[in-house]
């Protein structure tokens, strides 16, 4: 009289075992979505980082228009450098650093 007695039951217990299933599918991938997300992140630092450093030693080897309109001691073209000279007074304390830059642009 019921027309399939527990038939009901079977079904809607097959269909949350199959949303079940589901779920942990949908959410495995979710998961490994934000892993890949958070690699991409730190790969994207760790590229901007190569780049930052590939930079400065290419503008270390080579000779660009930005690195020679920099103030640089190195760059002395018929004895003109694109730096101030240190004018010094007899009996100034001259610091190492300031030293060798001044022995450099006087010879």
């Amino acid at each position: 009289v019921h027309g399939g007695g527990g038939s009901g039951v079977a079904d809607a217990t097959a269909t949350y075992e199959y949303l079940d299933v589901f779920h942990g599918r949908y959410n495995k991938v979710l998961l490994d979505k934000m892993a890949l997300d958070n690699e991409k992140a730190k790969l994207l630092d760790e590229n901007a980082t190569l780049k930052a450093i590939l930079q400065r030693y290419l503008d270390g080897v080579s000779v660009s228009d930005a690195a020679v309109s920099k103030a640089n001691s190195l760059f002395i073209v018929n004895g003109n450098a694109n730096f101030e000279r240190y004018e010094v007074a007899p009996g100034q304390v001259i610091p190492a650093q300031d030293l060798q830059t001044l022995v450099v642009t006087e010879r």
